[in-house]
């Protein structure tokens, strides 16, 4: 899907004149078994847009994964807000988006986050630089998505 989302598309689909209701099924085979197998790789064709930085591009997939297992907790965008914030707080500091990234399992284990990838994601969302996400940041940065670019160091 993020592939996908770069502009890449599979050479499989466009040979068999997939459509983009299509493209979302794993293609398999069956082995001399009869097992059915998945595809060891499909080859991608570059896109013929022009594409996002890969960092930018890497902090959409992410925020966006982390607002998925947000409103799959069931929780709406201002229950998410002050899942991630500090009690009596009004707005979210770096160490409450750490704890919530780590009750959420994406830190803290060796497939995790990074530290610094942390902080990437960090820097990205403070979009003010103030040290603080408020709650107009929140919803443009993690719960929105519409401020695919980034503020330059």
């Amino acid at each position: 899907m993020f592939l996908r989302s770069q502009g890449f598309v599979s050479s499989y689909d466009t040979a068999h004149h997939y459509t983009d209701a299509d493209a979302h099924k794993w293609i398999s085979h069956r082995n001399h078994l009869g097992n059915t197998c998945a595809v060891d790789f499909i080859w991608l064709l570059n896109p013929d847009k022009c594409r996002k930085l890969l960092k930018s591009s890497w902090s959409e997939a992410v925020f966006g994964m982390f607002k998925y297992l947000l409103q799959r907790t069931s929780l709406t965008e201002s229950a998410a807000f002050d899942f991630l914030k500090d009690e009596n707080e009004d707005c979210i500091a770096y160490s409450s988006f750490s704890k919530a990234l780590q009750k959420l399992n994406l830190i803290g284990h060796c497939y995790g986050l990074s530290d610094e990838e942390t902080k990437d994601l960090w820097f990205q969302a403070d979009i003010d630089g103030n040290g603080v996400i408020d709650y107009k940041e929140f919803l443009y940065r993690i719960w929105n998505q519409t401020g695919s670019d980034y503020r330059k160091r």
